[in-house]
């Protein structure tokens, strides 16, 4: 019997990014043995350009977030596509639901539950006994081997969780184009600092508007945050303190060739208070921009060589951390940052993930090759 792979995933992000260009990647790579990839996202993510793309290659479906109409379109895809094998990312809870229900009708299916952040214990034991029969799988992977251990604590796996560091698809990042920085409202000169900011509080960009308001006139210093999604969240939050949007602060609308914001950049941030493994930390460094981050798990394990890291929730150490950066010379950001991209393209390289990601559909006899 063949057993072909659904890749199931709450994910409508207006462009397809590096997780989408990991997943085609593994994609790839099954149909090389004749293991075919079928998809199921959510219905909002029906109108994106990159869903559209994929539709002309591959089998996509989409669900309406209706469980009884839900459950019967994944049972269909299921017996129709020969699938042995789901992989989600990124679920709500009633979709894992729907798996659940669904391996008790057909228990030769194998459900794989991919975490891309930590998973954190509700102090709430019976929402956690929930959620733990919720989030059981055959086998798990964390995007980062922090991530792989705050699940083995929550005893959801143990001996089928693995910690898979996310791969970069760094092809994406030698599309450069110039950005004219005075529409944007930055002089040439300026000292931009980026940061992504889709989520105000858990990426940290109120650590960062606090670190930077005291030294930006000074040291010619602009935030520069990329908003994919709740745009008009941060502008409130940003007013609540300001009153307006300061001259120093510039929101980014996202757009397929982020390399190009990153050279516009002299230094990538990412204060966050969590991370899984964070991709835009890694694309930083392969831009040669220098990078600064929170001091937590998902930051320190990607180890990039030469990353200023700062107190986790401190925007004094971050404003430090800044400084520091300003301070170097150009022979020494020139070398810090060379050796930064080399580390990053040998360590995060995307066939190496798609063999370690094939390893565990091998190892528990999902797919046999």
């Amino acid at each position: 019997m063949i057993n072909n792979v659904l890749q199931y995933s709450d994910y409508a992000a207006p462009y397809g990014g590096n997780f989408m260009r990991s997943i085609l990647n593994l994609s790839n790579t099954l149909k090389e043995h004749e293991i075919a990839t079928v998809y199921l996202f959510p219905n909002m993510a029906k109108d994106k350009e990159w869903i559209q793309d994929l539709s002309k290659t591959a089998k996509v479906y989409f669900y309406t977030g209706n469980i009884l109409s839900d459950f019967r379109l994944l049972y269909k895809i299921v017996k129709e596509n020969k699938i042995g094998i789901i992989h989600s990312h990124y679920l709500q809870s009633k979709n894992h639901l729907l798996v659940n229900l669904l391996q008790m009708l057909r228990p030769s299916v194998k459900k794989i539950t991919h975490f891309h952040t930590q998973y954190y214990i509700s102090r709430n034991w019976f929402k956690e006994k929930c959620r733990i029969w919720l989030f059981t799988s055959d086998a798990y992977i964390g995007c980062s081997m922090s991530v792989a251990k705050s699940i083995q604590q929550a005893s959801l796996g143990m001996s089928n969780v693995y910690g898979i560091p996310n791969a970069v698809d760094f092809s994406r990042l030698d599309i450069i184009n110039k950005i004219d920085l005075t529409q944007l409202g930055i002089s040439e000169n300026a000292n931009t600092v980026l940061m992504f900011g889709y989520d105000y509080f858990i990426k940290g960009a109120d650590i960062a508007v606090s670190a930077i308001k005291d030294i930006a006139e000074e040291y010619n210093i602009v935030l520069a945050i990329l908003l994919s999604i709740r745009k008009e969240e941060a502008i409130r939050n940003i007013e609540s303190q300001f009153g307006e949007i300061p001259k120093w602060i510039v929101l980014l609308d996202p757009r397929e060739d982020i390399a190009s914001y990153y050279h516009m950049a002299r230094i990538f941030i990412s204060p966050s208070r969590s991370e899984g493994l964070c991709y835009s930390l890694i694309e930083a460094a392969y831009c040669r921009r220098s990078t600064i981050a929170s001091l937590i798990p998902g930051h320190t394990e990607s180890k990039i060589p030469h990353t200023i890291y700062f107190e986790r929730n401190s925007s004094h150490d971050l404003q430090k951390a800044i400084l520091e950066e300003l301070s170097w010379s150009n022979e020494k950001k020139a070398l810090y940052s060379n050796e930064a991209k080399s580390y990053a393209i040998t360590t995060f390289d995307l066939d190496i993930w798609c063999k370690k990601i094939m390893k565990v559909y091998e190892e528990y006899n999902f797919i046999h090759l």
